[in-house]
C-alpha cells in the first residue's frame, strides 16, 4: 500500500498521467503542478549551487596552473626547471587562497568571535611549545630564577598554571606569510613598540639562516608548529639575531611588544623560562663567537652567562669603509669595539708619516682598557678592508655594573675599575 501512495503521489507531483475533469480538480492540479515545479527548481538550484562552488576551487587552481604554464613557456624555461616549478604548484596551490580566506573572515567577525577563533587555532598548537610547558612546571613548583620560594597556595599555583595559556592567547594576534618569504631578517631593528614581536607558528614550518662571522648563511634548524622565534630581540631589544623563512602557507600568533610585558608581567616565569632557553639551546656559530671574543676581555672573562649574554645582544653594530677611520687620537674612548668582519690597523702619525703599529684581524678587540678607566686614544685606527665592528657603550656598561653590582661579577668589575685607577 506504501509503495502504491508513494507511486502515485510522484505522478501527481510530476505531472504524469493527469487527467482532471471537473473545474475543482483542474485548480488543484495547477497548485500541484506549480509546487512540484518549484520544488524541482528549488532543488536542482541548489545542486547547481553546490557543484560551481566546487568546480571553482578547482577553476582558480587549474587556472593559476595554466598562466604558471604560460609563462614558463614564454620564457622557455628548460623541462627541469619546469618540473620542480609545478611540483612546487601541486604542493602549495589547495592552500594558496586560504590566508585571504582566513584574513577575510576574521575581518568580517567581531573581535570577541575573533579572539575564540584564535583560540581555537592556536591553544592547541601551543600547549607543545616548550616555553610553555617549563613554564608551568615552574608556577607549579613555586620556584623563582634564584630557586626560592613563592608564595602562594597550592590552589593559587594551580589557578596561575592553567591561566597563563589562556592569558597568552589573549594578547596574540594573527599573521600569515607566503612560501620563501622571509618572516624576520638578520640585522633588522624596529624602533616602534608595536613593529617589535615575537612568533608562534599555528600551521607550516620554517627555516632559521643564521650569517656568521665569515658573512656565510648557515641553516641552523627547522622549526615546526608550536615552536617560536623572535623571544631575542623582544628580550634583549636588540637586533634580529636570525632569519627565518617561511616553507609553505604559515599561519602564525604574534605577539607585540606591550602585549608582552603585559604578559611578563603576571607571569614573569615566562621571561625566566625564555632567558634560559635562549642560553641552554641557542649555540649558533654567531652567538659562540661573540660569547668568545667578549669572553677574552680580562675583566669580562669571569662573568657569567646572564652578564655575557645581556652584552652580546645590547652590542651596537657600525659598518666602516675601506680606509675609513674608526677612531682617532684624543678622542673619547668612550666604546669598546668587537672586530666581526674586516681587517683595521693602529697607527701613529709623526712628521707627516704614518706608522702602522698593529693590524687586528675578525675576532679583535679593541680599546677595552682605555674604556674602562675612560681615558682618550693615543693612537689612530683605520680600516684596512670594509670591517663591520660591534661596539659597547659606556652607558650600557655603567647600567650592567649596576645591574650585577650585588652579585660577585658586579664586585669584581669595581674591584677591577679601582686597581686600574690607581
Amino acid at each position: 500500500m506504501f509503495s502504491v501512495c508513494l507511486y502515485y503521489s510522484v505522478l501527481v507531483i510530476g505531472g504524469n498521467e493527469l487527467g482532471p475533469k471537473e473545474l475543482t480538480e483542474l485548480i488543484f492540479m495547477v497548485i500541484i503542478n506549480l509546487t512540484g515545479a518549484i520544488m524541482q527548481a528549488y532543488i536542482l538550484g541548489e545542486l547547481a549551487v553546490l557543484i560551481g562552488q566546487v568546480d571553482r576551487n578547482g577553476s582558480a587552481e587549474q587556472q593559476v596552473i595554466d598562466t604558471a604554464n604560460t609563462a614558463m613557456a614564454n620564457v622557455k624555461l628548460s623541462k627541469k626547471l619546469r618540473a620542480q616549478i609545478r611540483d612546487y604548484f601541486k604542493k602549495v596551490v589547495a592552500t594558496l587562497s586560504q590566508q585571504d580566506e582566513l584574513n577575510s573572515f576574521l575581518m568580517l567577525i567581531s573581535p570577541s568571535l575573533s579572539l575564540r577563533v584564535q583560540s581555537h587555532m592556536f591553544e592547541k598548537v601551543l600547549k607543545v611549545n616548550c616555553i610553555i610547558g617549563l613554564t608551568q612546571n615552574m608556577i607549579t613548583d613555586g620556584k623563582s630564577s634564584d630557586k626560592s620560594k613563592i608564595k602562594g597556595s597550592g590552589k593559587e599555583m594551580q589557578r596561575r598554571c592553567e591561566s597563563l595559556l589562556p592569558c597568552l592567547v589573549d594578547k596574540l594576534g594573527t599573521f600569515t606569510n607566503i612560501p620563501d618569504q622571509e618572516v624576520i631578517k638578520q640585522d633588522e631593528i624596529k624602533e616602534e613598540e608595536q613593529d617589535q614581536d615575537m612568533f608562534f607558528i599555528g600551521k607550516g614550518n620554517c627555516q632559521v639562516k643564521v650569517r656568521d662571522q665569515n658573512g656565510q648563511d648557515k641553516l641552523i634548524r627547522t622549526l615546526k608548529e608550536g615552536d617560536h622565534f623572535g623571544e631575542i630581540s623582544m628580550i634583549y631589544q636588540c637586533r634580529r639575531t636570525a632569519t627565518v623563512i617561511s616553507q609553505n602557507y604559515n599561519t602564525f600568533a604574534r605577539i607585540i611588544r606591550p602585549r608582552f610585558r603585559e604578559l611578563i608581567s603576571e607571569f614573569p616565569e615566562y621571561e625566566i623560562c625564555l632567558r634560559q632557553y635562549i642560553k641552554d639551546k641557542y649555540d649558533d656559530v654567531k652567538i659562540e663567537f661573540l660569547k668568545n671574543i667578549v669572553s677574552s676581555v680580562e675583566y669580562l672573562k669571569n662573568c657569567g652567562d646572564d652578564m655575557i649574554y645581556d652584552i652580546i645582544f645590547s652590542l651596537h653594530q657600525e659598518t666602516f669603509e675601506k680606509d675609513s677611520i674608526v677612531l682617532q687620537a684624543n678622542q673619547p674612548a668612550d666604546k669598546i669595539y668587537f672586530l666581526e668582519e674586516g681587517q683595521i690597523e693602529l697607527y701613529t702619525t709623526f712628521e707627516g708619516n704614518d706608522f702602522v703599529i698593529e693590524k687586528l684581524e675578525k675576532g679583535s678587540v679593541l680599546n677595552h682598557r682605555a674604556f674602562f678607566i675612560q681615558d682618550c686614544m693615543y693612537i689612530n685606527v683605520r680600516c684596512v678592508t670594509e670591517s663591520k665592528l660591534l661596539s659597547l657603550q659606556q652607558d650600557t656598561m655603567k647600567n650592567l655594573i649596576q645591574k650585577y653590582e650585588s652579585i660577585k661579577v658586579g664586585r669584581d668589575l669595581l674591584i677591577y675599575q679601582n686597581k686600574i685607577l690607581k
